[in-house]
């Protein structure tokens, strides 16, 4: 539940590419802090480069600055400032039992319908932690405006008993198929060296499987755009088994079992 390099790198590039959206609702499953394997230096730069405005860039510079400066819970400030960059959200809510001081108390092994749904849902790291975890997604999904977007972010490989689960690429293909969202995007992350390979469909999962390309501690970072007509969340079935892959990947699928 951090921001932590290769996340950073990938909303950085996303907000480049014109895919945040700004001054929309925001809720976060686990309520992030600054991982701390990227300087905060970089908030200072972004905020010089992307903040047209004097009074709002001095603003953002100084809540930075009280962040770096707070004796405790630093951290999550130094989130708060990353969140006003790029997302600039008119409301910002959190679900965590250990956060601060704005994050609603909530048990997400039990239904979170909340009376009125966000633009933006974002899980940095928290589904894992979850051993419900499919009531994790519908969760996520009921939270969700119709045509809004799901960030997340969870283990793939490594990460000993860091949680519960590793999640894998066809979680997020089948979580769409199933549910009619639009997979805006799928990267695998490394911690180390820090960086991202986009994963823009199953062949290039296919192509990782062949090449054993597996960084130590490896994420997935997904983002997903909910139709546009809201629907009951519906259970994916996993690709293989519903027929879904075609000769290559069924054939990848049984080599490396």
């Amino acid at each position: 539940m951090a921001i932590t390099a290769p996340a950073y790198k990938l909303y950085h590039d996303a907000a480049d590419a014109g895919l945040i959206p700004r001054g929309g609702d925001l809720l976060e499953f686990g309520e992030a802090n600054w991982y701390g394997d990227l300087s905060p230096d970089i908030l200072k730069q972004d905020i010089a480069a992307r903040i047209q405005d004097p009074e709002r860039r001095l603003a953002l510079e100084s809540e930075l600055a009280a962040a770096l400066a707070a004796p405790v819970g630093g951290d999550f400030k130094i989130a708060k400032v990353f969140y006003r960059l790029y997302f600039d959200p008119k409301r910002h809510d959190a679900i965590d039992y250990q956060g601060t001081e704005i994050a609603i108390r909530h048990d997400l092994n039990t239904p979170f319908r909340p009376e009125r749904p966000y633009d933006v849902c974002i899980n940095n790291g928290t589904a894992e932690h979850i051993f419900n975890i499919a009531n994790f997604f519908a969760s996520v999904h009921a939270a969700t405006k119709p045509g809004g977007l799901m960030f997340h972010e969870s283990p793939l490989l490594g990460w000993i008993d860091h949680g519960f689960y590793t999640l894998q690429p066809t979680l997020y293909f089948d979580l769409a198929e199933a549910n009619g969202y639009f997979l805006m995007g799928l990267y695998l992350c490394s911690l180390s060296p820090i960086g991202y390979t986009p994963l823009l469909d199953r062949k290039a999962v296919v192509g990782l499987m062949r090449e054993l390309y597996l960084p130590r501690n490896a994420t997935l970072f997904a983002l997903l755009r909910k139709g546009a007509v809201e629907s009951a969340f519906r259970w994916p079935t996993q690709g293989f088994y519903a027929g879904r892959l075609d000769d290559d990947a069924v054939l990848a699928w049984r080599q490396t079992r």
